[in-house]
Order: C-alpha cells, then structure tokens, then sequence
C-alpha cells in the first residue's frame, strides 16, 4: 500500500511539472511581450555596417549579416507552389510605360439631341477624299475636334467608324461616329444619355496630354475607319505585351524561389479552360510550361469553344494540383489574371457553350449583364472548396484592372483574406517584376521561420526596386525628431534554407538620404536603424533576427545602428593648430598638433602645409605618417587626400632656443586647390603659441697648479677647468692667460677642439654644453733670473651673454736649495688637476725642503699620533676583560 501511494505521488508531480511545462510554452506563444525570449539557445549573430556608395549622390547602403542559424534554417519544411496564369487573348495587349493611359468613348448617337448635333458637325468636317487622304498619312489624323458648343472645353475628339457592323456605312451617316474622350477629364459631355454604353481603350499614346488610342486606318469604297488596336505597333515602339511582361516576371519568380527554397511547383494555365503541368522541380520545365508554350503539349481541360469561365477554370485547375499532394502543408496558389474574363457564352450568336467546365454554365436562356456576375459567383464557390485545404494569392494585373474597382474586389473575394490580396493599383505595383517581388516575398514571410528585419531611419528613403526579391517592404507610421507625422521604411528579408547552408547570409539595403536632411552646415551624423530614441512600433533597436529554437520559442538578436556623415554641400575645410605644452623651458622642444578637417562635401588633394615661427628663425618639422609626405627641410608637408568629413591630425616638433624667453608664435599655412576651380587655392592660416621660461647661462672656472713652490727656471703646468653648470651652452668660450708679472708667459697646449692665437696664451671654444667641463691646459717655464717670491697666474674667461670670471693659481717662488744627504720626503700637494679623459689627479710638486724645523715637527706629530694608537688599544682591553 506504501509503495503504490508513493508512486501515486511521484506520478502526481509529473504531471504537475507537465502542466507547468506546458502552461509556459504556451505563455511563450503568446502575441503580446512574452512573444520573445530573453536570450538565444545558440549564438546566432546579427551584424550591421553602413557605407556609402555615391556620396555625392546621397546614395548609401545598409549591410545586415546574419550568422549561426544554420541549425534552424535546416528544418525548413518544403515550399509547394502552384501559379495559376492567365493566357487570354487581352495578356497581348500593349503594356508598354505610358502606352497605358485608359480613356472612354461612345457613339455619337448617344448624346441626347443626337441629330441636331449632326447636323452641325456635318458642316465642320472634311470631305470624304481629305478624309482619306488625312487617313492615310496617320491614324491619328482621323481625330477631330467638336464644334465648341458641343465640346467647349475641348476634352473630346470624333473619329469615323470603329465597328466591323459600321464599316460599310456611308460616310455621312451619324451611326459610324465615335466621340473618344481624351484627356485626364474622364467626365461625360452634359447631354449624355443615361445608361450609355462605354468603350475602353487602354492602348494610348500621350500627344502632349491628349490621349489618342492607337488604331491604324481603313479604307473602304465609300468610307475611311479607324480601327482600334490593343497589340504592340512598330509606329508607336511599342516595347512589350502583357503576357511578355508576364513571362518575364515569371522567370524572375522562378529564379528567386528555387535558388532560396528549392521549391515544388505545378504550373497552370487558363484560357476558357486550362492546361496543367503537373508536380516538378526542375526550374527550366516549369518556365518553359509558360515561356515556350509547352502547356500546348499537355492534356487539355478545355470547353468545346475557347471562351469558357476562366476564372473557374482557373480555380478547378488548382484544385487538381493541389488533391494531387499527400502533404498540403506549406502550399500556396497564386492566381495571377489581367481582368475578370468572365465570358461563358459564344457572343456570336449568344448560345450557351454546353461544353463548359461547370455544370453550373448550363440553362442559361440569354446573353446579358447577368453573366458576369453569375460566373463570379461560381469561380467563388469553386474558391471556397480550394481555400478550406491551402491559401490563394489573388493578382490582378495590367491597366484593365488598374482601372476597375469592382474586377479588382472580385481578385480579392477569390483570395484567402486581406493577408494574401495583392492590390495592383498601389503606386509601387505599376510593373510586373514589383508585383511578383511582393507575391514572392510575402509568400517567403510566411512560409520561413527564420528572419531578419531592418528598421531604416526616418532619415533615408530605401530604393526598393534594387531590394531582392524576398524582401518584404512596408511603410510604418512614426512622429520623427522634428516632431512631424512621418513614416518609416520596414524591410523583412527571410533566411531560408538554402541562404543557411553555409552558416552565414547577407542583405544589402540601397537606401538615399532624404532631401529634408541634405542641407547641412557642418558635417553631421545620421543613424541608419530607428533605434531609440526614434519612435516605431516595437521597442529596442531597429534591426533583428528573430527564429524558433528547439524548444519552438521564437527567439530575437538584436543588432545597433551604424551611423554615416553628411557633409556641408560646399568646398571647404579648416585648419587647427595647439601647442602640446602650454610652457617649455628655453632649449628644449615643444610638439604640435594640427588639426585638418574637410568641413566641405568634396574631397581635397595635396594640400600642403608650411610651419614657421613669424619672429625668428627656429629649426621645425613634421612628423612622417601614411599619406604624408614631408619635405627636406622638414618644415613643410603635403596631405595627399582629405577625403569629404574626415579629418587628419599632424604633428609637428620645434626646437626652441636657449636664449628664447617670454612667448613664442608659431605659424601654419595650409594651401589647397580647389576641385571645381583649378585656378583657386583655398588658403587656411592657424596660429599657436607657448610661453618660454629662460634657460639659466652659468658656469664656474678653476685654475690649479702641479705645484705649490718652485725655484727660478722650472716648469709648471697649469689646469683650467671651465664647468657648464647653468642649462645654457656657453658659446663663444674665450680664456685668456696671464701673470702679474712682466716678463711670464704661459702657452696653452694644443687641443682638439680648441683654438689658439699666435701667442698661444688666448684659446677659443666654440660650446659647452650643460653639465659638461672643459679643460684647458697650459705651461710656463721661469726665467734662470725670476726674484719673486709668489707667481699669481690668472685666467679670465668670457661666455657669450654673460659677464666675464676669473680664477688663479699661486706658486711660492724660492731660491734653489744647496744639495744634502737628508732623506726625501714627498708632501701631497692639495692642487688638483683634470686629464684628458676627465679623471682627476693629484699634482705632484717637488719634495726637497732645506728647514729641519719643520722636519722634526713632522717626526714629533708621528710619534705622538703612535703613542695615542698604543694608548687606545690597551685601553679596549682592559674594558673586553
């Protein structure tokens, strides 16, 4: 009994655990703000840049890169797809670019005092051979105007015949007279019978803003026609048909689809009937199926006469394909038709074709206004079977649809809802390749799980025709930063299996700046996504990728908004200068920096630099960087390329001298040509400028002797030490040496660097520099007869920029000592020296001494100096016992 309620328990929790797995996955598919998790189960990457690809033009282009989603993209489900196309005799007509214009026209017989006013016409027109004559010279010729009290705003024109039944008619009768309205007033002249039956030409040529149908003349025994043509014509250049507009998109379709989704696809065509192709994925067999006409090759489902319901027959052939497919998943028609083509009965003698694809065509009495919508109604009922088991796009294609509001609510009555209706009549929808991009990227919307979606700025308009096919483009209403009512551009491009095959795909948005944000007065900064704090419709930043993970939670990465500049639309730039140092002592160098920004919104070359000092000659250059050159002399430098809003940044190093003080201006020059006006050079100047602390000029100078005492007729040297001890070089050093007596004169020796006159007792040195000592030396020899008792030798030294110093030596002159036997003793002289190298050295004197006094003085002090050693030693032993 215990073990089965603990089983009872444990099976309790599963359950309950269960219920809360459950309960959360279904919270997370909830459309509200649990729609995404926090976070991706597998590092999928968005990555976004912006660069620009005609700056001048304003012309840039986004780049979204989506990378990791190889393992979600793989369990795409297969894509089946039936296009359902329309073949009927009006896919031949006309589609050139502005051969479109759709205008009205009736009979003349219409108007409601119709024979009065024939009466007056009569009398207007030309005879019936200038008629001819007019005729044949062009087609166009057979318009003429209506008297003004017909037509008195001139909006309407008359021509002759337009039915085979009024060919043969006389050419003064009112019957073969048609009055075309052409121009954009497409109201009905007052005094137009009610309920008048109107023709539409949808084959136009714009004469100025007249707009003629094109036709082409016949003549006849009695009578000249102009006959209406809705075919392509060699006199107009007309360049391309519906149906050859029709397969070209269709080939595009088809080459989009199979290179992203690798796609099943059952080719259909109607024409009364239809001819269907059958399952395949071989691009080229379903293209040829439309394109070569290989759908003549295939079984017919056709009526006895080839003017059935097309739009059942459309709808019916659809259903075969699709009850063909053991899975309907992932499978959607698009029927693509150029009007209602509604005909069910031969106009020819208004007999019911009993050969008809519906049971529904049969027991119709008459032919009237009935038909049209009774065959609507019957396509409709056979769409109703069909959208219970997959979604139809409805398309409706070309000016006849264009123009008519009820065939185009009936194209979206036989499509699935709102979400699968293709309205042509949008400004964007003018040309086929733009309505199948917009069939083949809402079907990509929904068919792949995985997605990227971009959010372009309310600052640049997206050139959508250069979008690939796709691509989803819709218009969202924000309030912009000027506090404007606006919209923005919102792309959806799918990343399906095939894109995600190597773990990596790109998407390129072209985009322009909008002309609003154009003008600007110095370079300025755009953001390429709506991120906040630019409104829009969802929250975080304005491009993404969104999936399902394993666990089917749709997941979001975000990606941040790249920025590009704008420049000023004008030739510009400036130059900065800033000193590095704000002060700088004299001697040492000082660094600048010089700031170069093109301002303008046009590149700038060469443009060259020249850095001096104003006031004074000082030693300058810059510093070498790529895209620099730098002359010898260091002082100038060319920039090779400022391109648009950049800036470079220079350095330039300066030496100051060391007799500089107070403040020192510093000059750039900046030259260049400009790009629209060769003969122009655009000068810029900068200025900069530091405060110089002197540099202190000192130094010190010491004369010694190799001896203290000497005798008439020795030699004694002498040693001159000139010490830098200021932050200066001593320049222009001269030292002169000289005695206080007659008759003594001392040599300088010769040294490297140094420069002596003739009398060899004045030297030149150019610098010593701060820190550094120079030693002069020099030698006298005393006459046999010298008396003195003390020789003062003195040397002077003078520094540019400073006050002359001096410095001596004194030697005691005795007289020479008679020889004796006493003992040598050699006193250390406290005169010091300077060799070469910089050591310094004891001056040896001379050591004999003829007083015996100061001999014993010595031996005493020694003796004592013994004693106190004894003294003290046994004096520290008695203290260690």
């Amino acid at each position: 009994m215990k073990e089965k309620t603990e089983n009872m328990r444990k099976i309790v929790k599963r359950k309950i655990a269960a219920a809360c797995v459950a309960a959360f996955m279904v919270l997370q598919c909830l459309p509200a703000a649990a729609a995404y998790a926090d976070g991706p189960s597998q590092e999928v990457v968005l990555e976004k840049t912006a660069h620009w690809t005609d700056e001048r033009a304003y012309e840039a282009e986004i780049d979204l890169t989506v990378k990791g989603m190889q393992s979600y993209t793989e369990k795409q489900k297969p894509v089946n797809i039936v296009p359902v196309l329309d073949v009927t005799a009006s896919m031949n007509y006309c589609d050139t670019p502005g051969h479109t214009k759709l205008v009205i026209g009736h009979t003349l017989s219409a108007m409601e005092n119709s024979k009065e006013i024939w009466e007056e016409i009569k009398e207007t027109l030309p005879d019936e051979e200038t008629y001819r004559k007019l005729g044949e010279e062009s087609p166009d010729q057979l318009f003429l105007s209506l008297p003004e009290s017909v037509d008195p705003e001139g909006k309407c024109r008359l021509v002759c015949g337009q039915e085979d039944r009024s060919d043969r008619l006389p050419y003064d009768n009112i019957s073969g007279w048609k009055i075309i309205y052409v121009t954009d007033d497409q109201t009905l002249l007052t005094g137009v019978e009610e309920g008048t039956k109107l023709r539409r030409f949808s084959h136009t040529i714009d004469h100025g803003g007249i707009y003629l149908p094109v036709g082409e003349t016949k003549i006849f025994e009695n009578r000249t026609t102009w006959h209406y043509y809705s075919g392509k014509t060699e006199r107009w250049q007309c360049e391309k048909s519906r149906m050859e507009h029709l397969e070209e998109g269709y080939a595009q379709f088809l080459d989009a689809v199979f290179e992203d989704m690798q796609p099943m696809i059952c080719p259909i065509v109607f024409i009364g009937g239809y001819y269907i192709n059958g399952w395949t994925q071989s691009k080229e067999e379903a293209r040829d199926f439309l394109t070569e006409k290989e759908y003549l090759n295939k079984e017919a489902v056709l009526p006895a006469q080839n003017n059935g319901t097309n739009h059942e027959a459309a709808v019916l052939g659809a259903l075969d394909a699709v009850e063909e497919l053991e899975n309907k998943e992932n499978t959607f028609v698009i029927l693509f038709t150029d009007g209602t083509t509604t005909a069910g009965y031969s106009h020819a003698d208004g007999s019911a074709d009993l050969g008809l694809l519906d049971s529904h065509s049969y027991g119709m009495a008459e032919e009237d206004s009935s038909w049209y919508s009774q065959f609507s109604q019957w396509a409709l009922e056979d769409a109703t079977v069909l959208k219970e088991q997959v979604p139809i796009y409805g398309i409706g294609y070309g000016s006849d649809m264009g123009n008519d509001t009820d065939s185009q609510e009936f194209i979206e009555a036989l499509s699935s809802g709102e979400e699968y209706y293709i309205d042509t009549r949008q400004e964007e929808m003018q040309d086929i390749g733009s309505i199948f991009k917009a069939v083949y990227s809402d079907l990509c919307w929904k068919a792949v799980k995985v997605q990227v979606t971009d959010y372009v700025s309310e600052y640049w308009k997206v050139k959508e025709g250069e979008l690939p096919m796709g691509s989803k483009v819709e218009s969202v209403g924000i309030v912009n930063q000027r506090g404007e009512e606006d919209t923005i551009t919102r792309i959806t491009f799918p990343v399906t299996k095939e894109m995600g095959e190597d773990d990596q795909e790109n998407f390129r948005i072209p985009v322009v700046l909008r002309e609003a944000y154009r003008e600007v007065q110095e370079p300025t900064l755009y953001e390429t996504n709506q991120d906040e704090p630019l409104s829009k419709d969802v929250d975080g930043t304005g491009a993404y990728v969104t999936y399902e993970d394993e666990n089917q939670v749709t997941q979001k990465v975000m990606a941040s908004s790249p920025e590009l500049k704008v420049c000023p639309n004008k030739i510009d730039y400036t130059v900065q200068k800033e000193a590095l140092q704000k002060q700088v002592k004299a001697g040492q160098d000082v660094l600048y920096k010089v700031t170069l920004t093109n301002t303008g919104g046009w590149d700038l070359e060469n443009v060259s630099l020249t850095d001096v000092y104003p006031e004074q000659e000082i030693s300058v250059r810059f510093l070498g960087q790529e895209g620099v050159e730098v002359g010898e002399d260091g002082a100038r430098a060319v920039v090779k390329l400022l391109p648009r809003g950049e800036t470079v940044v220079l350095e330039v190093r300066a030496q100051i001298p060391e007799t500089a003080k107070g403040t020192l201006t510093n000059k750039l020059t900046a030259m260049a040509v400009n790009p629209e006006s060769p003969e122009e050079t655009l000068v810029r100047e900068a200025e900069a400028s530091v405060e110089v602390e002197p540099a202190v000029l000192d130094y010190t100078v010491k004369k010694t002797a190799d001896k203290t005492h000497a005798s008439a007729g020795d030699t004694i040297h002498y040693e001159i030490t000139i010490t830098n001890t200021g932050e200066q070089t001593l320049r222009s050093v001269v030292t002169t040496d000289k005695f206080t007596v007659e008759g003594v004169q001392a040599v300088f020796e010769e040294q490297e660097g140094v420069s002596l006159n003739e009398e060899k007792n004045q030297a030149y040195v150019e610098a010593v520099a701060p820190g550094e000592e120079l030693v002069l030396r020099a030698e006298v020899t005393l006459p046999e007869d010298f008396k003195d008792s003390t020789l003062v030798n003195m040397a002077v030294v003078s520094v540019e920029g400073s006050q002359p110093k001096e410095s001596q030596a004194e030697v005691k002159i005795s007289e020479k000592p008679i020889p004796t036997a006493t003992p040598k003793v050699e006193k250390q002289n406290s005169g010091t020296g300077t060799t070469a190298s910089g050591e310094k050295k004891a001056s040896p004197v001379k050591t004999q001494d003829d007083s015996r006094a100061e001999l014993f003085a010595v031996l005493a002090m020694g003796s004592a100096v013994a004693l106190a050693g004894i003294f003290l030693r046994v004096k520290n032993r008695k203290v260690e016992k």
